[in-house]
C-alpha cells in the first residue's frame, strides 16, 4: 500500500536535495550554448542574405531566445548558481538586458505568481489572455505571430518595473549605448532589426502565449487545488526546437519546486509521477498540438453549454 503523501510536497528530502543541486558551470554554460547557436543560426542568415532564409531562421531564433529567458527565469529563482551576485549579474546582463527588460522586477512579479497562481492576485493570470475556445486561441495566436500584438507586449514590459540603484541604471545605459556602438561600427542594423528584434515580438510572442495558456489555462484547471492547477505538457521534437526548450513544460513540477534547475526538472517531474495521485489527478498533455484537442471548438459552443473555465473561481 503506498505511503500518503502531500501533494504539495512529494517527494522525500534526499530526493529534494539530488533535484535543488545547482551546477553553476551547467547553469553558464547553457547560456553560452545558447548564444553560440544564435551566432552560428544569424551569422548564416545574414551571409545567405535572402528574404526566405530569414523567414526560416526566425522561429529557430526566437527559440533560443526563448531559452535565454527560461534561464533568466532560473535566475530569478537563484538556479543559476548560489552565489547571489554571480546569479543576479549573469540573470540580468546576459538573459534579461538583450531582452529589453530586467530580471528584478520579473522575480518580484513572478515570485507573487508562485504565491497565488490562478488568482486574482496572480499578475500573470489576466481573463482575457486565455481565450476558452479554440476558435478565439487561434486568433490570439496568429495575431502574437504576425507581430499584431507587439502594443500588449510592451505594455507587460512596462510593468516589469522596479526601483533600480544609479549603478543598476547606469549599467544599463552603459550596456546599451555600447551594444548600439558595436552594431553601428559593423553596420548590421538591418540584421539586427531582422534577426533579433523582428524574432522577439512576432514567434517569441507566439510561443510565450501558447505556454501561458499550456501552463495555466483548460476546463476545469483553474479550479483545481494546487499542484493540479497547472498542466504539463510532454513535448514532441518540433516543440523542443520551436516553442518548449530546457524542459520548460514540465510545469506541475516547477509549480511545486521552484528551486529545482531546468536541467534537473524532466526527472523531476518523472520521480513525482510515480506517485499514483499525481497519475490519477495531473493535466498531462502530449506535445502541443494536443492543446488545441481540450478546448471547446466555438465561441457558440462555449455559450451554449454555459461553459466556463472562470465559474466558480476568483474570476466569478
Amino acid at each position: 500500500m503506498e505511503k500518503t503523501i502531500n501533494p504539495a510536497n512529494p517527494l522525500t528530502r534526499e530526493q529534494l536535495k539530488k533535484f535543488t543541486t545547482v551546477n553553476t558551470a551547467k547553469g553558464l554554460s547553457l547560456i553560452l550554448l545558447d548564444y553560440a547557436i544564435l551566432a552560428v543560426l544569424i551569422i548564416a542568415a545574414a551571409k545567405i542574405n535572402h528574404w526566405a532564409i530569414y523567414l526560416l531562421a526566425i522561429p529557430f531564433i526566437a527559440n533560443r531566445q526563448h531559452s535565454l529567458l527560461i534561464q533568466m527565469h532560473d535566475a530569478a529563482h537563484g538556479n543559476i548558481s548560489k552565489n547571489k551576485k554571480l546569479n543576479d549579474f549573469v540573470g540580468e546582463l546576459l538573459t534579461a538586458w538583450p531582452m529589453f527588460i530586467r530580471m528584478e522586477p520579473y522575480r518580484i512579479t513572478h515570485n507573487l505568481h508562485h504565491s497565488f497562481s490562478n488568482t486574482n492576485k496572480d499578475p500573470d493570470f489576466i481573463e482575457e489572455r486565455f481565450p476558452q475556445s479554440q476558435e478565439l486561441l487561434r486568433k490570439h495566436l496568429l495575431k502574437d505571430l504576425f507581430g499584431l500584438g507587439i502594443l500588449d507586449q510592451f505594455k507587460n514590459m512596462k510593468k516589469l518595473k522596479a526601483p533600480a540603484s544609479p549603478k543598476i541604471k547606469a549599467l544599463r545605459i552603459a550596456f546599451y549605448l555600447t551594444l548600439a556602438g558595436i552594431i553601428t561600427f559593423f553596420g548590421v542594423w538591418k540584421f539586427y532589426l531582422l534577426l533579433w528584434v523582428l524574432p522577439l515580438f512576432t514567434w517569441l510572442k507566439f510561443i510565450l502565449h501558447i505556454r501561458s495558456i499550456a501552463d495555466h489555462s483548460g476546463p476545469g484547471l483553474q479550479l483545481q487545488e494546487h499542484p493540479f492547477n497547472t498542466r504539463t505538457v510532454k513535448p514532441s521534437l518540433f516543440d523542443i526546437l520551436f516553442i518548449a526548450p530546457r524542459n520548460c513544460s514540465y510545469h506541475m513540477a516547477h509549480s511545486i519546486y521552484a528551486s529545482v534547475p531546468t536541467y534537473h526538472l524532466k526527472d523531476c517531474h518523472n520521480e513525482i509521477m510515480k506517485h499514483s495521485i499525481f497519475q490519477e489527478k495531473a493535466r498531462i498533455t502530449d506535445g502541443y498540438h494536443n492543446l488545441l484537442s481540450e478546448f471547446p471548438k466555438t465561441e457558440k459552443e462555449v455559450k451554449e453549454k454555459d461553459f466556463d473555465f472562470f465559474s466558480g473561481s476568483v474570476f466569478s
